[in-house]
């Protein structure tokens, strides 16, 4: 029944010319995700294990598959539609290929502080369209393993909506997915939330971001100081469950305070993920304008910020030239002009204070030999 009622809700969104190359590229609980070739398009397609074909997890599937449908943002993952593989009753879910998850970039420590800076403004970005829609789409599962970057880091998307849900007039009330990620009211026993709940989790991306660990919550409740019953325990606040990452934050960085706020174990005292994002926004324009600030060079956060935007590639060497040319020069402000030196690359002003060292001395010789013309004139007058 099931697989009938797939078939019958994903007519309008097929996808043709699909083909299968047999390569793996991950594996969860109810299905896999494998490399499919799309009209010469290298892609992912996500599909539900044989044995599950009925049932709830199936009709789940369908569900993901018609949100997913509806989502189109730059940072949001394309759903590009759906096939039936030979012999199967239920589609395979076909998107677009992102090689790397932001978890294995973080593990692996490869990512330059700026640019985890532009990641964290790419995912608050993709959540203010979720959250935007009407309804609002919560994603109910943002981690690092769920959100992709593209082949050149320049851009992060998010990633697996398959578990988000609509939120109308009533609030969800079911638990959602990672509850290393999860506010206090995800945590009851019947739960009930809404789009707070993913400002609370962007709040712990932001520490496995800017930290690169994993910000793994001590226990929900310690026992109270002076407890007479092996029962007598108190609930521990979210930031404290988490304030051993909290404090390790780098000091460069200016969002402490929104970190704790995003924490806050009453998600009214929440922010928007609008305002968390127009701090980030804001932290980035600060660092551009003012230059170097430990250690984020000036034409390094150019590079991965700014000109990342224009289409441009991330070398620093090439960025340096792109500056150069007049499309760009009048992009640029003042502050960043003076910005010269970045990882040994200079960038003409050098070049321009010799030649004002040159002109001013030129002016000086000149000036002198005027001085002794004269001179020498006087000289010959009263003889």
């Amino acid at each position: 029944m099931a697989a009938k009622v797939a078939n019958d809700w994903l007519k309008p969104i097929p996808i043709e010319n699909v083909e299968e190359t047999g390569k793996e590229l991950g594996r969860g609980s109810y299905g896999v995700v494998i490399e499919v070739i799309v009209n010469g398009q290298r892609c992912a397609g996500k599909k539900l294990h044989n044995l599950i074909s009925e049932g709830q997890v199936a009709r789940k599937f369908t569900e993901e598959a018609l949100l997913h449908n509806m989502q189109h943002h730059p940072n949001i993952v394309d759903f590009l539609g759906v096939y039936y593989a030979p012999h199967s009753t239920l589609p395979t879910l076909v998107m677009e290929y992102l090689p790397m998850t932001l978890a294995s970039c973080l593990e692996s420590n490869n990512l330059k502080i700026q640019m985890k800076y532009a990641i964290l403004l790419d995912v608050a970005k993709g959540l203010i369209y979720l959250h935007q829609k009407n309804p609002c789409v919560i994603h109910r599962d943002l981690t690092a393993n769920n959100v992709l970057l593209t082949h050149n880091l320049l851009q992060a998307k998010i990633s697996d909506l398959g578990m988000s849900r609509k939120w109308a007039d009533t609030m969800l009330t079911k638990a959602p997915g990672n509850i290393a990620v999860m506010p206090p009211e995800a945590l009851e026993d019947n739960p009930v939330y809404d789009h707070k709940l993913d400002v609370f989790s962007y709040g712990c991306l932001i520490l496995h971001v800017l930290t690169g660990q994993f910000p793994q919550p001590t226990n929900q409740f310690k026992p109270k100081p002076s407890r007479k019953s092996a029962d007598d325990y108190i609930k521990v606040p979210e930031c404290n469950r988490r304030s051993y990452y909290i404090e390790k934050l780098p000091q460069v960085s200016d969002l402490t305070s929104l970190v704790k706020q995003c924490l806050s174990d009453d998600p009214t005292k929440r922010p928007e993920i609008k305002i968390a994002s127009s701090i980030i926004e804001e932290f980035i324009s600060h660092v551009v304008v003012d230059g170097v600030e430990e250690g984020f060079a000036l034409v390094d956060v150019i590079s991965d910020l700014e000109i990342r935007e224009l289409g441009i590639g991330v070398g620093v060497e090439e960025t340096a030239k792109a500056l150069l040319t007049a499309e760009l020069t009048s992009l640029l402000t003042a502050s960043w002009m003076t910005a010269t030196i970045v990882e040994g690359v200079k960038i003409g002003a050098e070049d321009d204070d010799e030649e004002e060292d040159g002109a001013e001395e030129e002016a000086e010789e000149l000036a002198e030999d005027v001085a002794i013309d004269k001179q020498l004139e006087n000289q010959t007058f009263l003889l």
